[in-house]
């Protein structure tokens, strides 16, 4: 009795060219397109230039600190970090107490075990 419905069902849907577009070619076309979209928008047009600004304040020790991590990265200080990076010239902007090291050393350090 499933088989029946299920075959008359499929004879429905098949028989109308309409039906085979949507079940069929829609499908294909918009995976090709959205996997085209993806592409050229996960591909970043500035991919090798990105630029880190820390604020004037901070010391060379964060820079270079920083420059361990990210080695590929350019690492600038700049004044207006907001402004920066709303204008897009960089992509991320670190504000840093001047006395960073301090506040970080001065905390209890635990060791889980």
């Amino acid at each position: 009795m499933f088989k029946r419905i299920l075959s008359k069902e499929l004879r429905d849907i098949l028989r109308d060219r309409r039906s085979i577009t949507l079940l069929i070619v829609v499908p294909l076309i918009l995976m090709t397109g959205l996997t085209f979209f993806y592409d050229k928008l996960l591909a970043a047009p500035n991919e090798g230039n990105f630029e880190i600004a820390v604020n004037k304040e901070v010391g060379d020790s964060f820079i270079e600190q920083l420059q361990a991590y990210f080695p590929g990265v350019t690492i600038e200080k700049q004044t207006d970090l907001q402004e920066k990076v709303k204008n897009k010239e960089v992509q991320i902007g670190i504000q840093v107490d001047k006395d960073w090291q301090e506040k970080i050393g001065g905390q209890t350090q635990y060791q889980l075990s």
